[in-house]
């Protein structure tokens, strides 16, 4: 880390974590945090996330989005994610999947189409759980695709829903 980092820079980083309660054994977890991080970019994607409501513990779980992302991709995204109805709740339990994943597709999850079915039904909360016809009609509906289109999907890429 300290190869990484300017001395100055790790210090200042230390302090904005500290500042939003970031426990130090956390840190510790993840010192690609202060090797790659940005004190200045990390303050200002926490206030974003702060903003939003995403919760400390969430933020904790995967310090590396601090390090990896920029406050306005994160609140372009956080917008995108608000504007289509996904919850505080989903976007806490998918956080690290959303910025580290697939943040590069957010759009496309929400486009019309069979390409990101499974992601779409993750972040509306179809996955991993059983789902009524009426869900996979909302699916369809949203995705303008047929039923035989989502249950496809399902299958291929196991997003691991019951019908």
């Amino acid at each position: 880390v300290l190869a990484m980092g300017k001395a100055k820079e790790i210090k200042d980083i230390l302090e904005v974590l500290e500042k939003y309660g970031i426990n130090k054994e956390i840190i510790e977890n993840c010192l690609y945090v202060l090797a790659m991080g940005k004190a200045k970019e990390i303050q200002e994607i926490l206030e974003v996330l702060d903003e939003y409501g995403i919760n400390k513990e969430t933020i904790e779980n995967c310090l590396s989005v601090l390090a990896r992302g920029k406050a306005r991709e994160i609140q372009d995204i956080l917008v995108i994610l608000e504007e289509h109805g996904i919850d505080k709740n989903s976007i806490n339990r998918n956080y690290a999947y959303i910025f580290n994943t697939m943040k590069k597709h957010i759009k496309n999850i929400f486009s019309e189409g069979n390409e990101f079915i499974g992601e779409y039904m993750r972040l509306c909360g179809l996955s991993n759980r059983i789902i009524s016809v009426e869900e996979i009609e909302y699916v369809c509906e949203s995705k303008k695709v047929t039923i035989e289109e989502v249950i496809s999907s399902i299958r291929r890429r196991r997003v691991c829903t019951t019908i």
